[in-house]
């Protein structure tokens, strides 16, 4: 009788005491009731978008030196825009620029649109239409969705991992309906019709896409000489084009290099480069295998057939603080190979090289209070050669480029801009003439220098162009015997 009335002391008063405990924990909850979620939320948030706020103030910081406005940008003045169904056409069904085209693959995110509202949270789905809507809807309502000399649609480009979202939603609906339909539904004629039709559309984007990689898309653009009536038109559909130029040998991997011999391999770029790819295949298999292995233990007891792999599997996940600092450093370091390589490989180019002489002399000769300007011929790469000269030089050196002539030529109250802020900053002006033979006439710009301001040296660089230093007006020369070219204009009085 005494251990019964124990046990029912126990029972009775033992759920009492668990009562007043869970009451006690849930008033001090209600003290503090979102406390700790919002702690937790804030500080992934935070972490969340650090990297974004330090980059955005960098932003905002250059454009404040750049423009002298933390809101100016350089696109001010491309702030046009049209009719949005021509663009929005366009970017999704034109040859030069459809996003179907390029990608027959994302097809497949219309069947993929009702999975996703069943399986997505309500919130997070129109979250990602709305940012995949805006983005189409943007750049297809502005004047330049063309996007000029590219390939495919690249203003849609930071949304296809969205897109992508849809099509996985697609592909594990239709796994998802076989499975449940048992061997007659995978036997059907719809089954197999799907499976041939989603490799036929995985095959063409992937065939599409491969000419894009091995051909520089600027060969195709520089042979048809111009820079409208191509994306509509089918006759110089970009992709045929890439086939063709294959054909003739010209592949653009910056592994892969023309030698007189043939194609040789730079091994300095592909065996980091591969060694990157194997350490993060492997990576994701064995993350993904370890967590599978994982979830597996909660559901049942481990079994002897667990293999070798999933074993270092689930000891690599319960050890990955310890290898996560390991794999960064061989990360970056097998990165830093990368770029290495790829650097050798850009200055051992033939243009490279005929620049080479030009930027040794600026290195040897730039002193405080100089600027260069570097006026470029219609559809020269202003990139390229800007990029070259900020990771070449040893000092900093003011840099002005631009579109010399039509039809991309610098406006006038943008060249009197430029003008404006090399007088006020500079002593001495340096200018570089792209691609300019010994026979071409003068640039505009040569021609107002020469004008306003007084030749000091003057030199040719074969297969690169011409490089002339002047001293603005005003300003003190230190060059012993001025080149004797017309002038006119300046007061050194």
């Amino acid at each position: 009788m005494r251990q019964r009335w124990r046990w029912f002391d126990r029972t009775v008063f033992g759920s009492r005491d668990a009562q007043r405990r869970s009451r006690r924990a849930e008033e001090q909850r209600s003290e503090t009731p979102h406390a700790p979620r919002i702690t937790h939320h804030a500080s992934r948030i935070t972490l969340y978008l650090a990297p974004s706020l330090v980059i955005g103030l960098g932003l905002l910081y250059f454009n404040y030196i750049r423009y002298g406005s933390f809101a100016e940008t350089g696109y001010t003045q491309e702030i046009l825009f049209r009719e949005p169904w021509v663009g929005a056409y366009g970017l999704l069904f034109s040859p030069g620029r459809g996003l179907f085209i390029y990608s027959p693959l994302l097809l497949l995110l219309f069947w993929g649109l009702r999975p996703a509202w069943r399986q997505l949270p309500r919130l997070y789905f129109w979250l990602i239409a709305a940012l995949c809507l805006g983005y189409w809807l943007f750049y297809g309502s502005w004047f330049a969705w063309g996007g000029a000399w590219g390939w495919g649609p690249r203003f849609l480009l930071p949304i296809l991992p969205l897109l992508l979202l849809f099509v996985a939603e697609a592909i594990s609906a239709g796994e998802q309906g076989t499975r449940s339909g048992g061997a007659e539904e995978q036997g059907s004629e719809k089954f197999h019709a799907s499976r041939i039709t989603f490799y036929v559309l995985l095959t063409l984007s992937l065939a599409i896409n491969l000419l894009g990689i091995l051909v520089d898309f600027n060969e195709h653009f520089l042979r048809l000489g111009t820079n409208d009536n191509f994306v509509f038109n089918w006759a110089v559909f970009p992709p045929l084009a890439h086939w063709q130029i294959l054909q003739e040998g010209l592949v653009d991997l910056i592994w892969l290099q023309s030698t007189g011999l043939g194609l040789a391999i730079v091994w300095p770029v592909l065996l980091p480069a591969l060694a990157l790819f194997v350490l993060a295949t492997i990576n994701l298999i064995i993350t993904y295998r370890g967590q599978k292995e994982i979830r597996n233990k909660k559901k049942e007891k481990p079994t002897l057939q667990t293999s070798r792999i999933t074993h270092h599997a689930s000891r690599f996940i319960l050890h990955a603080k310890r290898s996560s600092f390991i794999l960064l450093l061989l990360t970056l370091a097998l990165t830093c190979l990368i770029l290495r390589g790829t650097a050798q490989v850009g200055q051992a180019g033939e243009q490279a090289q005929a620049d080479l002489p030009v930027l040794t002399t600026l290195t040897n000769s730039v002193r405080p209070g100089d600027a260069l300007l570097v006026p470029m011929p219609p559809f020269g790469d202003v990139q390229e050669i800007t990029t070259r000269l900020m990771s070449y030089l040893n000092h900093p050196l003011p840099t002005y480029a631009w579109i010399e002539s039509d039809p991309r030529a610098i406006q006038p109250a943008e060249r009197e801009h430029v003008w404006q802020a090399v007088q006020g900053q500079a002593q001495r002006v340096w200018l570089f003439e792209r691609w300019l033979a010994q026979g071409d006439p003068p640039t505009q710009t040569a021609i107002r220098l020469n004008e306003e301001a007084f030749p000091l040296q003057e030199q040719w660089f074969e297969g690169s162009g011409r490089l002339t230093l002047y001293a603005l007006a005003g300003q003190d020369s230190s060059a012993p015997t001025p080149l004797g070219v017309p002038f006119r204009g300046a007061d050194f009085a």
